[in-house]
């Protein structure tokens, strides 16, 4: 969601699903949406329904045929395509550089 910019409450709104449910599938072992409310919450924020139902998150799945642009924010876009051209040590000093700051996310 942080990527669409948008808020539990205004999804909970948007999809007319409450906000206590919005907020448990959030939840880092929270539950999966059933079908029926994946799809509405994929509607409102532009995503295939297939990764809500899944759980599985683009990193983990290569998703053929879908337009990245609607996941994820135009400068991930833009810092990814620079990315491809560095080389295995920056990339993995990069890495860590976001691991250390993710750190400071996960607390």
């Amino acid at each position: 969601m942080e990527c669409k910019e948008i808020q539990s409450k205004e999804l909970a709104a948007k999809t007319d699903i409450s906000i206590n449910t919005i907020n448990s599938y959030l939840k880092k072992s929270g539950s999966i949406p059933d079908v029926e409310k994946a799809v509405k919450i994929a509607k409102v924020l532009n995503i295939p329904a297939e990764l809500l139902v899944t759980g599985i998150s683009i990193s983990e799945k290569k998703i053929e045929h879908m337009d990245r642009t609607n996941v994820l924010k135009p400068e991930i876009v833009e810092i990814e395509k620079k990315l491809v051209r560095f080389s295995q040590k920056d990339l993995e000093i990069i890495a860590q550089l976001i691991q250390s700051v993710w750190e400071k996310y996960e607390r």
